[in-house]
Formats: structure tokens, C-alpha cells, sequence
């Protein structure tokens, strides 16, 4: 018998790490090795499996882009030879982690731009795959990005733009659900009650155990940011995008396609922009990977200095240093 796979598909800061949480304690194996909470980005988790995003990171490392890129990947870049490596890996770690499970689910906003390699990779391995789009409203998406990464609401529309209208074109026609992240936390029930229907699987959500454990995880107060509270941006590229998160949430499938087209045209004449934000963010990021290896090497460092002077053999030679010292000096 197949299993289930569900593949959480969202912009990122869009709730998908919610959504995955509470499919978690629904007894949804998300595999082992996930990544941490991180006070003030997620403090309830994250819920990627980190060896997952590390090959994602590394593909769009190799493929000159980044979680931040609102450009187009090149054209069929899952055929190239140099991708093969990754999508060996990624087959070899779905079949480690998650063979024999009934119902198993993987998160990573990088997904979304990444979902031509995992269509082929699900209709390779014998699993029953399941897509859930998790929608947030750009301008909450774009009040978080601000706080956390200093994103303008510009640079996040065409972001949000690019991840969302991927993913809802790759995977139409397939089993997809779709739920907004309000939906989610006003009434998780009903939510999570549309994903099981729609998707024909069974989620323990009558047991009261489990019931508890999502109300108590579900905190409200983790949504910092309100589009109701959010003054109006006027962008363009905002405009299209909650045009674009309007028609999704009804299905509109030819306003859907009517705002991609637009969204390609108009981006053209961002092209050289986006590459210099582009090659300044892979900059970045290299600077960012330099310093925390140094940061790393110092403080193990420090480490093995206090493991010196924790052992009986310095505590015996003290005064012979004290000696040494007095000499020196």
C-alpha cells in the first residue's frame, strides 16, 4: 500500500511552520533531524528536516539563486547533469526517513521554487503525494520580512509573487488544498478538517490529548503582524500580490494565469536589478558563513582552554607556572 506524502508548500513567514506543527502532533512523521526553534524568528519550530534544506540550499547555490531571488530559475534546470547529485540525495533521504511510514509530510518554503525536481522525484518513489499551500497575505508576509530581514515591501511582493504563482502552477491538477494562515489560527479544526477531506486521509483530531497540545501550540500572539494594521503600500507589485492571494484562495484559475503573465512582463525590466541584489545577497551570505566560522573556531577555542584548566594536571602544575611567571617577569 502507498503511502501519504504531504509536501507544505508557502512563502516564506506564511505559517507553513505552523501548519506543519500541528500536522506534526497529528502524528505526522516529519522525520528526524529538524531544525531548532529560534527565539524571535520561530519560537514553536520550524519543522524542516535539516538535511533537506541543506541540499535545497546548496541547488540553489549551484544554480546562482537563493531563497531571496525573484528571478526565474534557468529554463529545465532540473535536467542538468550537475543536478542529478542533489536529486540522488534527496530520493536517498526520503527512502531513509520515511520508508514503511503510512503518512509523512517535508516543509520548506524552498520548495516552492524547487517543486520541478520534486514532481519528478514523488513519481519515481511508490507514495501517494499530496500538496498543501499554506497562504499568508503579502502585506503580513512583508511586515515580517521587514522585522526580521529588513526586506522592503517591494522586494517582498515580487518574492512572495515569484514563490506563490510557482507552486500554484506546478502542482494545479494534482491533490491540492489550499488554506490561508488566518483560517488556521481562528479556527485550526475546520482547517485541518478541509486538508483530511480533501486530501482523503485520516488526522486524529477528535482525540483530546492531541486537541489540547494544538490549542496550547497555537498561540495568536505569534501573528505579530496584521494586514488590518498594516497601513496600505502603495507598490504595484504589493497590488498584484494580494490580487494573486485573492484569486488563489477563491480558485480562479484565469485571473490566477492572467496576474502570472502579467508578473513576467512587468518583471523584465527588473532583470538587471534582481541580479545585483542577487550577486550582493550570495556576497553576503558568504560573508555571513565566513564570520560564523571564525565565531565557531574561537569559542572551541575557549572551550578547549577551559577544559585545559579544568584537569588535575594544570591544577597540579599552578605553581610551577607561578614560578615560571615570577622569572619572566
Amino acid at each position: 500500500m502507498k503511502s501519504n506524502c504531504l509536501i507544505i508548500l508557502g512563502m516564506h513567514r506564511s505559517g507553513t511552520s505552523a501548519t506543519t506543527g500541528v500536522l506534526h502532533l497529528l502524528n505526522v512523521n516529519l522525520g528526524t533531524c529538524l531544525q531548532e526553534a529560534q527565539e524571535g524568528v520561530n519560537p514553536k519550530g520550524f519543522w524542516e528536516h535539516l538535511s533537506i534544506v541543506e541540499q535545497h540550499e546548496n541547488l540553489l547555490d549551484n544554480l546562482n539563486s537563493g531563497w531571496w531571488d525573484a528571478l526565474p530559475l534557468p529554463r529545465d534546470w532540473q535536467k542538468r547533469p550537475e543536478i542529478l547529485p542533489y536529486r540522488e540525495r534527496l530520493t536517498q533521504i526520503i527512502q531513509r526517513e520515511f520508508s514503511g511510514s503510512p503518512l509523512w509530510a517535508i516543509k520548506d518554503p524552498r520548495l516552492c521554487r524547487l517543486m520541478p525536481l520534486w514532481l519528478d522525484i514523488l513519481a519515481e518513489i511508490d507514495v501517494t503525494p499530496h500538496y498543501l499551500l499554506v497562504l499568508r497575505h503579502p502585506a503580513e508576509v512583508a511586515a515580517s520580512l521587514a522585522h526580521r530581514d529588513g526586506i522592503s515591501p517591494h522586494m517582498s511582493a515580487l518574492i512572495w509573487l515569484r514563490n506563490v504563482l510557482e507552486s500554484e502552477r506546478e502542482t494545479r491538477q494534482k491533490s491540492r488544498s489550499v488554506i490561508a494562515f488566518e483560517a488556521l489560527l481562528s479556527d485550526w479544526h475546520l482547517a485541518i478538517g478541509k486538508v483530511a477531506r480533501e486530501f482523503k486521509i485520516y488526522l486524529p483530531q477528535e482525540d483530546a490529548d492531541i486537541v489540547s497540545r494544538i490549542e496550547t501550540f497555537l498561540d495568536p500572539q505569534l501573528r505579530h503582524h496584521s494586514a488590518l494594521a498594516i497601513e496600505n503600500v502603495h507598490d504595484p507589485f504589493m497590488a498584484m500580490a494580494i490580487e494573486a492571494y485573492d484569486a488563489i484562495l477563491m480558485g480562479d484559475n484565469e485571473r490566477i494565469n492572467a496576474i502570472g503573465v502579467m508578473f513576467e512582463q512587468e518583471t523584465t525590466q527588473y532583470t538587471p536589478w534582481l541580479k545585483q541584489i542577487g550577486n550582493l545577497m550570495t556576497r553576503l551570505k558568504a560573508s555571513n558563513e565566513r564570520v560564523l566560522r571564525a565565531a565557531t573556531a574561537a569559542q572551541a577555542q575557549r572551550d578547549e582552554v577551559i577544559r585545559i584548566k579544568s584537569t588535575v594536571s594544570w591544577r597540579i602544575t599552578a605553581p610551577l607556572r607561578a614560578v615560571s611567571n615570577f622569572f619572566r617577569n
